[in-house]
């Protein structure tokens, strides 16, 4: 008779703890969404947009659902936890400059290989450029301008201009630079000689 009345209860706990899993794990879903903005977009392109849009969608409805589940079954502390969880999540994604994040993080896991285009760079010997670093632009084309300039797009624009790594020397953020014959600006300085670079349009 215990195992039998034990059995549901098992089984409400589980589902409880499913509940409560399910509000981190969706917000969780949406900062692997904006931590790898840059890497979908160049991938995907404005499609990335709607990618990190369902992933917002279903991260809010998850909260507003298990919080209404728990209310039903009057868990109204559950109900509590799971919104301010929901809400704690969003505050610290909106609060996160996750292209920064990735921009940083993407250098120092690849450092070697940003060091090794640069020293091919300062020796004049990037034609033709090595098949083994190509990886380093998610374009996977990238553009040697001269003989000591090198840019690792993450994307280009459909007429002019270049997003992405640069090897341009180490010119202070905001710094108004020419990419390939067309403007661009720096937004962080990475050292070693590279920059992160955005189109500039005036």
């Amino acid at each position: 008779m215990e195992g039998r009345e034990a059995a549901p209860a098992r089984r409400l706990r589980r589902g409880a703890t499913a509940l409560v899993l399910a509000v981190p794990l969706a917000w969780a879903a949406v900062a692997v969404t904006q931590l790898s903005g840059v890497w979908l977009f160049s991938r995907i392109g404005p499609l990335a947009w709607a990618v990190s849009g369902l992933a917002w969608l279903v991260a809010v409805a998850a909260t507003a659902l298990v919080a209404a589940a728990f209310c039903l079954v009057r868990r109204f502390l559950l109900a509590g936890m799971a919104f301010v969880v929901g809400a704690a999540g969003a505050t610290a994604i909106v609060r996160t400059d996750w292209t920064a994040a990735f921009v940083h993080g993407y250098y120092e896991r690849h450092h070697a290989g940003f060091l090794a285009v640069a020293e091919l760079a300062r020796t004049h010997q990037l034609d033709p450029f090595p098949a083994e670093l190509r990886y380093l632009a998610f374009t996977g084309d990238p553009i040697v301008y001269g003989a000591s300039t090198v840019y690792l797009p993450a994307w280009t624009g459909i007429v002019d201009g270049v997003t992405g790594y640069a090897f341009i020397g180490d010119p202070p953020a905001g710094s108004i630079v020419e990419c390939a014959g067309d403007p661009c600006q720096v937004r962080w300085s990475l050292g070693d000689g590279w920059s992160w670079i955005d189109m500039y349009h005036r």
